[in-house]
């Protein structure tokens, strides 16, 4: 399973949401019915402030990894770059890590999570069917 989110700026602004699984086939809307009750419950309750603690640190840990990588350091400035922000920006990533609660990410899945525009695709094997 994979979670993933992208922004822009340009040409328009926009974001998209991805989540995506592999399963049998026949599991397939069993399994969304569980990834739509989990959007669901952020944009009711949010997530628990253990999570919340869990991701930071996660987070943290990458950043110091990043933080030795030229290659991060270039995806950066590149990316501000392009979008026309200041690169200063980069070093006040960790402090709006570090302040994120639960109910930021539940008003940010109430607000992000559209349920009247999104895509449910099932990919099935050729020839096979549901």
């Amino acid at each position: 399973m994979g979670v993933g989110a992208s922004a822009s700026q340009f040409p328009k602004e926009r974001y998209r949401i991805d989540i995506a699984f592999g399963s049998a086939p026949e599991r397939a809307d069993e399994l969304a019915s569980v990834i739509f009750n989990h959007i669901d419950s952020l944009k009711t309750t949010g997530p628990s402030l253990d999570d919340v603690v869990k991701v930071q640190e996660s987070q943290r840990r990458a950043r110091e990894t990043n933080l030795r990588r030229n290659e991060y350091w270039l995806g950066q400035l590149i990316g501000r770059v392009n979008d026309g922000t200041d690169p200063r920006q980069i070093s006040t990533e960790a402090v709006l890590t570090e302040r994120l609660d639960p109910a930021m990410i539940r008003n940010a899945a109430r607000r992000f999570f559209d349920m009247n525009n999104y895509v449910h695709a099932v990919l099935l094997p050729e020839g096979g069917s549901k």
